[in-house]
């Protein structure tokens, strides 16, 4: 910096240079004496932490260095309205097709009678059909005479199933099916 400095700027850094000298040989006789006037008057806590700013602290004391981090833990599954999301398609009698989606924790059946015909929904996660599993995560549908089966996979590995009419009308419950391991 030498003589490139401005007079003004070179004025005011000594002068704060001097101000935090004097602050740091004034300040030790004050530590010592209200460390001696003792905590019922707020002194006494935190001096010699590197935590004096003149104020009284309530610190407690002084802390030793942080330990080192625990491992963390594993993710939970994501919730009834967690990223899992699919769709499955199956053909039906003819020309029809049938469709099963799992959509923001509710799983649904879908039936068209040609491939460009708008679908019928049915929501297999209402009171008619209980015991959807909460933490469903992928869908299958299938097409078996006059049912339609639509199965799901859960977060745990655990499967469900159900059936409708091809009709859809369902009203049957979700079962549990022994897991393939």
């Amino acid at each position: 910096m030498g003589s490139a400095m401005e007079p003004g700027r070179r004025a005011r850094l000594a002068a704060g240079m001097a101000v935090a000298l004097m602050c740091g040989l004034v300040a030790v006789p004050v530590q010592a004496a209200a460390a001696e006037a003792g905590p019922e008057y707020g002194y006494g806590y935190g001096y010699g932490c590197g935590k004096d700013d003149g104020r009284a602290f309530k610190g407690g004391g002084c802390t030793g260095p942080r330990g080192p981090k625990g491992p963390k833990g594993d993710r939970g599954p994501a919730g009834p309205h967690g990223p899992c999301a699919d769709v499955d398609t199956a053909s039906g009698p003819g020309t029809s097709e049938f469709s099963a989606v799992l959509s923001r924790g509710r799983a649904y059946v879908g039936a068209r009678a040609t491939p460009t015909a708008p679908y019928r929904w049915q929501d297999l996660t209402r009171a008619r059909t209980p015991g959807f599993p909460r933490d469903a995560c992928g869908v299958s549908v299938r097409v078996g005479g006059p049912r339609v089966y639509v199965k799901v996979l859960t977060t745990g590995g655990d499967i469900y199933e159900n059936s409708c009419t091809t009709a859809l009308v369902c009203t049957l419950g979700w079962t549990a099916v022994v897991r393939p391991y």
